[in-house]
């Protein structure tokens, strides 16, 4: 990755950094949001309830529709003493752009998300 690249990546990473405390009014704690060597984001956090869960998805949802630059975020959020671990896909399909995966065999494998309004 070049000098530029990854200052263009850093960038990104920092503004979806900040959409996320602002989407949450900071009623999440212990955030971090870092790059895997596959250009995925990792974005951790913590919770008390598990509305705050669901304003994290559509903050990652909404941010990523603005900046496609990574093919997927994976969100472990700690809500409740539990870890919710969730793939948000960033692929430009109208299917792909209501749904995240729970990447759980045990479970139903995709949460459908209501069409924005």
């Amino acid at each position: 990755m070049s000098l530029e690249q990854w200052s263009e990546h850093n960038e990104l990473l920092n503004a979806f950094r900040e959409s996320i405390q602002h989407s949450t009014r900071g009623l999440i704690s212990d955030l971090s949001v870092d790059l895997t060597d596959d250009n995925c984001v990792v974005l951790s956090a913590t919770s008390r309830n598990y509305h705050v869960a669901q304003l994290v998805i559509q903050a990652t949802k909404s941010f990523a529709d603005k900046h496609p630059l990574f093919p997927e975020t994976r969100l472990l959020l700690g809500v409740v003493g539990s870890t919710l671990a969730l793939v948000v896909p960033h692929i430009p399909s109208d299917d792909a752009r209501n749904t995240v995966s729970t990447h759980d065999s045990d479970r139903h494998p995709q949460l459908t998300l209501p069409a924005s309004v």
